[in-house]
C-alpha cells in the first residue's frame, strides 16, 4: 500500500506542517517531505508489525495524529539523514541534558558514554542505517537516549574490567620479567606511529591532541572545530585507526604471536611506544595546535 492510501490528504497536510514547524523550532533544515514521511510511516508500520495490527488508514492516522512524538521524530530522521545541523542539535538539547545528569553522578563510565553518545548513534547499525534509526518516535527522544546511554555504560563497565584484568595479568607477568619487550622492538613502532601523525591533516592531529593529551570531552572539541560532536567522532576513529595500522605493519617480524602470551606483549608495546612518544613531543618542545 502506498503512503497516500495509508495517510487521508488532511492528515498528510497537517503532519507535514507539524514537521516544518518542529525544524524551525530546532533550528534545523530537516528532511524534505517525501523522505520525512516514508522514514515515519516505515517506523509505524514496524510497530503494528510487532503488534500483529494490520497496516490499514485507520489504524495508521491515529498513531501519527496521537501518539508519534513528531518533534523528536524529525530530528532523529535528521539525524539518520546526516545532516549535521540536526546533529547539533541534538547534542544541544539531548546529549548536554544527559551528560550534565552524568557528571553529577559521578560514574566514570556513564560519563564516557555520554560524551560520545552522539558519535555512537551516528555509527552505521546491521540495517543499513544510523543507530539513531532504531528511534520510532513513541517515546521521547531524551528517554530513548537515556536507555541508550544505560546500555553503552554498561558495556564501557564491562570492557573496562576486561582491560583491567589483563593489565593485571600483564603486571604479574613483568614482575616475572616475562613480557617486557627489548629496546628494539619499540623504535620501528616509534618511527611508524609519529609518522602517521605527522601524515595527517591538521584537524586530526588538534583532534587527536585535544582528546588524548589534553584530555578534553568530544563536545570541547566540537565546539573548537566548529563541527558536530558525530564528526568529531568520525575524526577520531578514522585517526586513529590509521595510527594502529601503521603500528601493525611496522610490528611485522617482531609479532608478539611468534613469541606467545600476545595480549600481554601487545600491551607492553603500547605503554612503550606512548611513553617514547610522549618523550619526543616534550624534548622537541614541539607547539600543541
Amino acid at each position: 500500500m502506498s503512503d497516500a492510501a495509508l495517510l487521508p490528504p488532511f492528515t498528510r497536510l497537517r503532519t507535514l506542517r507539524r514537521h516544518r514547524e518542529a525544524c524551525a523550532r530546532r533550528g534545523i533544515r530537516g528532511l524534505a517531505d517525501d523522505a520525512f514521511l516514508a522514514g515515519m510511516l516505515r517506523r509505524v508500520m514496524r510497530r503494528l508489525e510487532r503488534e500483529g495490527t494490520p497496516s490499514v488508514p485507520g489504524r495508521v492516522s491515529p498513531l501519527v495524529e496521537n501518539d508519534l512524538k513528531l518533534d523528536d521524530l524529525a530530528l532523529a530522521l535528521a539525524c539518520n539523514g546526516g545532516m549535521d545541523d540536526a546533529w547539533t542539535a541534538f547534542v544541544r538539547d539531548i546529549q548536554s541534558v544527559l551528560a550534565a545528569v552524568a557528571l553529577r553522578r559521578r560514574d566514570a563510565a556513564t560519563i564516557e558514554a555520554a560524551d560520545d553518545l552522539a558519535g555512537h548513534l551516528s555509527e552505521p547499525s546491521d540495517d543499513g542505517e544510523r543507530r539513531i534509526g532504531a528511534y520510532e518516535g513513541f517515546v521521547r527522544l531524551l528517554s530513548w537516549a537515556a536507555v541508550v546511554l544505560k546500555r553503552r555504560s554498561l558495556d564501557l563497565r564491562r570492557s573496562r574490567r576486561a582491560e583491567e584484568a589483563r593489565m593485571r595479568s600483564r603486571a604479574r607477568s613483568e614482575d616475572d620479567g616475562a613480557t617486557a619487550p627489548p629496546g628494539d622492538d619499540v623504535e620501528p613502532l616509534v618511527r611508524a606511529a609519529r609518522a602517521a601523525f605527522l601524515a595527517m591533516t591538521a584537524t586530526e592531529r588538534a583532534a587527536v591532541r585535544w582528546r588524548f593529551v589534553d584530555d578534553l570531552p568530544q563536545v570541547a572539541i566540537a565546539r573548537l572545530l566548529g563541527v558536530s560532536g558525530a564528526r568529531v567522532s568520525a575524526i577520531l576513529k578514522g585517526a586513529c585507526g590509521r595510527l594502529r595500522a601503521a603500528l601493525d605493519r611496522a610490528l611485522g617480524a617482531h609479532s608478539p604471536e611468534r613469541r606467545g602470551q600476545p595480549d600481554e606483549v601487545w600491551a607492553a608495546l603500547r605503554v612503550a611506544v606512548a611513553r617514547r612518544l610522549d618523550e619526543e613531543s616534550a624534548g622537541s618542545g614541539e607547539e600543541r595546535p
